[in-house]
């Protein structure tokens, strides 16, 4: 005689409780990141809301219903080999909810301790293979373990443990989708309170299982149920953002190229064609052709940007817990936007800005493969490759399919550039509703050298690398990259609505005068940058005069508040409006000096001045000579020059100048900042009173 336990399943039939997992957990996705605005994008590469979203969003559920069948064919195979029976698939179900919360939380910590608020002090890296390894055993052990619990239960018993391990898994999906909107939105220090939304997510699934064990839904059936409201959340998502816009300011892009020497591109004359992509919409653009940094190193300059200031007026030097919490006592360039109706988001490849990101309603970190050099023969080593999870995004099936992508891809990782520019597709979209936008977007393959046209070792020595070669390349590479944001904004129809400002935060030294890098004195290779603003309105301007980026702050405001006139000239007297220029570099005069010291330069008409106490410090042929330079032709200072007979005069008119100019600063000391925990209601007053 046969007794039958009442879980042995119906032939064919597994694949229809697995399919339902899938569904109940995409459509979790879909209907908590519908509540913060939120929709994947897949394969479309335009901005129509009524294209993007519902593509992405059931692409979405295929993956997750792909991955689901793909488990419970595993299982289902395993379990006809050994003559298992239905407890095989609830032990399968419990291991691939174990692995998923694994995954998640694995996820979830990199967006929180890297990505998201602790990003000022983050924690060292470490190597968490054996936890993975670990994490993933011990859910296959329990599987097994729940697959021989459930051997001898009957049906009821059975289909009530199924559907805990489906509203399980619901629930992952849903803390995880609260928990990377809550931190990946916010640029506060303290920590944003989400227990209440993981004790509600918790009570919710909880109330959903006794729910559903009352009415004796199955989880086919709850699969519906979620397929249905996903449906709803999606339409409602695609009606929202595919509402015609109001009429709004532009939007303004800044596509910042780290470390991008203006002398090094076609656009300014270098015979080698490096950035053809900008010569092509120079024509609808003003092209400034000295326009220079206010230091020779990121952070500084980001800050002057940010806030208007020049270096030694902001006097931040190197971005620890100490001035980041100072800098929270500045008035920035997003909160000036915010003011305007602006949302506005930083995206990074560089953790130094990171440090500057107050104001920014998103903040967006993507590090890329770094280089490190040594010294000649010029030796070079490409560091590993970012771990995917540090490009966390709130859609998990969009991410393990990335994942996919990222493995296959070889020494350059075109993924990790696709996941940026798909960032910004979804802000474009979503700008329709949440205002105009504001976008800084620092990229560092220059700063690396790092590109697909030439393959390197990652993490052996390259000898007698080939330095401005390289970086000739990967200018050549950046123009191809801002031309995919063009085309993008094309497909998106935001091109006339969008003003693009391409720019560098400094240079780089190519072995003239024996320099190389950055971060050291501050000659023309160092702190002349690119400066591009283009617009279908405007109609082609080249500016020869030196200005100053420290204009940058001031150039946006124009942009933002008056943007019915936008017009060359307009855009020329914002960034002429100071007749000379002064970039300046910060050092500690000794190893265990706290008190910084100034280099400096002032640039005017073709002249420029240079005080730098550390010039006999760089080799070449200043060893010995005096602190003070006078270049004539600064774009020549690798050569050397006879000073002119009116060389010790035009030295003490610029010098002169640097001297008003520390007056001024210091009778505007706390100009533009509020002392710290000051709140937005003081602000305003003080504001309207004209103190701000």
């Amino acid at each position: 005689m046969i007794i039958k336990t009442g879980n042995e399943m119906k032939p064919g039939s597994w694949w229809t409780e697995w399919a339902a997992l899938g569904i109940v957990v995409s459509s979790t996705e879909l209907i908590v990141n519908a509540f913060f605005g939120r929709f994947p994008l897949y394969l479309y590469k335009g901005g129509h809301p009524l294209i993007a979203i519902p593509i992405g969003s059931l692409i979405e559920v295929l993956v997750w219903t792909t991955i689901s069948l793909l488990c419970g064919g595993l299982i289902e195979t395993i379990r006809r080999i050994l003559s298992g029976g239905e407890s095989w698939h609830i032990g399968g179900r419990v291991t691939a909810a174990l692995i998923l919360e694994a995954f998640l939380a694995r996820s979830l910590l990199a967006v929180y301790m890297r990505n998201g608020l602790f990003r000022y002090h983050a924690p060292p890296e470490f190597h968490d293979t054996w936890i993975i390894v670990g994490a993933v055993t011990a859910a296959v052990i329990t599987g097994v373990l729940a697959a021989r619990y459930h051997r001898a239960t009957d049906s009821s018993f059975f289909k009530w443990d199924n559907l805990r391990v489906v509203l399980f898994m619901s629930a992952l999906a849903a803390v995880y989708v609260v928990g990377y909107n809550r931190w990946m939105s916010t640029t506060e220090i303290p920590l944003p309170n989400i227990s209440g939304w993981v004790l509600g997510v918790a009570a919710v699934a909880v109330s959903l299982a006794y729910f559903c064990r009352a009415r004796n839904i199955s989880s086919k059936r709850l699969a519906v149920l979620f397929g249905s409201a996903a449906l709803t959340a999606v339409s409602i998502v695609t009606i929202y953002y595919a509402w015609p816009p109001p009429d709004q300011p532009p939007d303004v892009i800044i596509s910042l190229w780290d470390t991008a020497r203006a002398s090094s591109m076609s656009l300014y004359g270098n015979e080698e064609e490096t950035t053809p992509g900008l010569e092509s919409i120079s024509a609808r653009g003003v092209v400034f052709d000295n326009a220079n940094t206010p230091s020779n190193y990121t952070y500084p300059s980001h800050i002057s940007y940010f806030t208007g200031k020049t270096y030694r007026e902001h006097g931040f030097h190197v971005g620890d817990g100490d001035e980041v919490m100072r800098y929270r006592n500045e008035f920035t360039l997003p909160e000036r936007l915010k003011e305007l109706g602006y949302y506005s988001v930083l995206l990074t490849e560089n953790s130094w800005v990171l440090a500057c990101d107050k104001g920014f309603d998103e903040v967006g970190y993507f590090p890329m493969l770094a280089a490190y050099f040594g010294p000649p023969p010029r030796t070079c080593e490409f560091g590993d490759f970012p771990p995917l999870r540090k490009y966390a995004g709130p859609f998990p099936g969009r991410m393990i399919i990335d994942a996919i992508e990222y493995f296959f891809d070889g020494y350059y990782t075109f993924t990790l550039e696709r996941i940026q520019l798909r960032r910004v597709q979804e802000l474009l979209i979503r700008g329709r509703r949440i205002g105009p936008l504001f976008i800084f977007w620092n990229w560092f393959t220059v700063h690396d050298r790092y590109h697909p046209y030439t393959k390197w070792p990652v993490g052996e020595e390259v000898d007698n690398y080939d330095f401005p070669a390289e970086y000739a390349l990967s200018i050549r590479y950046a123009d191809e990259r801002f031309m995919k944001v063009y085309r993008l904004l094309k497909n998106c129809g935001r091109l006339d609505q969008t003003v693009l400002i391409v720019t560098s935060d400094h240079g780089e030294f190519l072995g003239e005068r024996s320099l190389w890098g950055h971060n050291k004195t501050l000659f023309e290779p160092v702190l002349r940058v690119p400066l591009l603003v283009t617009n279908p309105a405007l109609k082609g301007k080249r500016i020869q005069e030196p200005v100053s980026m420290t204009a940058l702050y001031k150039l946006v405001e124009y942009i933002a508040t008056d943007p019915e006139s936008l017009k060359d000239e307009d855009i020329e007297k914002v960034m002429t409006s100071r007749p000379e220029v002064i970039a300046e570099h910060g050092y500690l005069p000794e190893k265990y000096s706290r008190e910084y010291r100034w280099c400096y330069t002032v640039i005017e008409k073709g002249s420029q001045y240079i005080f730098d106490p550390l010039i006999g410090s760089y080799g070449g042929p200043w060893s010995g000579k005096s602190t003070e330079l006078l270049l004539e032709n600064p774009a020549r200072f690798d050569r050397d020059e006879k000073p002119g007979k009116d060389a010790a005069a035009r030295s003490e008119q610029l010098k002169g100048k640097y001297e008003s100019y520390l007056r001024m600063i210091n009778s505007h000391q706390g100009e533009r900042t509020l002392p710290l925990g000051s709140g937005g209601s003081r602000e305003r007053r003080l504001r309207a009173l004209g103190y701000l």
